[in-house]
């Protein structure tokens, strides 16, 4: 029987590449948008579970917008931390399996060496701490749970930071990106696929685990390469994160490890150029 996998989330980067990319032919899978399914509606996303009874619920659903979550708190604060826990107890009580999107910065970056998932949390913004506070709700409301951290996710769908370089490159012959900022990129394709790995594999531990690019880079070094590869002649400037002055604080360095898939699923990712190139050759080039 196929597992019937339910995600939330379906307009953004990654909701949007279960649903027209991912891996899914072995999966009944149902992907729902927030004008279907808004996870901070406990009603909703009860009829929701009961309807489709999904074996498998992927949360793709979040506020990303980590400047906007400074002063748009309440909201944040629903969608990240009571939607996540919302989901948890309706997975709890039906027996499904819930597989949560968190995110690098849980972390503050003041270490300079990839974090592992066992790393203290101390987030520097608003976005960071409702993010690891719908971690925290996860792990006291259901055992059957995976917590996958991400980072700096892109992909062929819906505003990411490709689709943001070419729109800049397009009006301007000059774009200054943040260098003093250190993290590891991640493809949404990439990302589903290891989801969907684990969904396919019942003997993977439940638990947290970290999904990037292996390497290191600042946006300055990514949007470099985006406009090499995309052949473009835009000259790229590095500037520290204080040039743009931004409502919230960022971790200088926000690496995740990969040891643990690495060693413990037998999962490498892709290098971040790897990753960055396919991306762009499948859906830009």
């Amino acid at each position: 029987m196929k597992p019937r996998v339910l995600v939330t989330g379906g307009g953004g980067i990654v909701g949007s590449t279960w649903q027209h990319a991912a891996p899914t032919a072995d999966m009944e899978l149902r992907v729902a948008g927030r004008s279907t399914l808004d996870i901070t509606d406990e009603r909703q996303v009860r009829e929701a579970v009961d309807a489709f009874k999904p074996h498998f619920i992927v949360n793709a659903a979040a506020f990303t917008r980590v400047d906007d979550a400074e002063t748009q708190r309440e909201q944040a604060y629903r969608v990240n931390v009571t939607g996540a826990e919302i989901l948890a107890r309706q997975a709890e009580r039906t027996g499904a399996v819930l597989i949560h999107y968190s995110t690098d910065y849980v972390f503050d970056g003041k270490r300079r060496q990839p974090y592992r998932e066992d790393d203290p949390a101390n987030p520097l913004n608003y976005y960071g701490l409702t993010k690891w506070l719908g971690e925290e709700k996860i792990r006291e409301t259901i055992q059957k749970h995976y917590i996958i951290r991400t980072a700096w996710v892109y992909g062929g769908f819906g505003h990411n930071f490709i689709r943001l370089v070419l729109d800049l490159a397009a009006r301007h012959k000059t774009l200054r990106f943040v260098n003093d900022q250190t993290g590891s990129p991640t493809a949404a394709d990439d990302l589903t696929d290891f989801t969907s790995f684990l969904i396919r594999n019942a003997d993977a531990p439940f638990g947290t685990y970290h999904c990037s690019h292996l390497g290191e880079i600042t946006r300055y070094d990514q949007a470099r390469f985006i406009v090499r590869t995309m052949g473009l002649n835009t000259e790229i400037l590095p500037v520290p994160a204080s040039y743009f002055n931004p409502p919230a604080l960022r971790p200088p360095y926000s690496v995740l490890s990969k040891e643990k898939i690495i060693h413990l699923l037998n999962r490498r990712p892709k290098n971040w150029e790897s990753g960055l190139y396919d991306t762009l050759k499948k859906y830009y080039l």
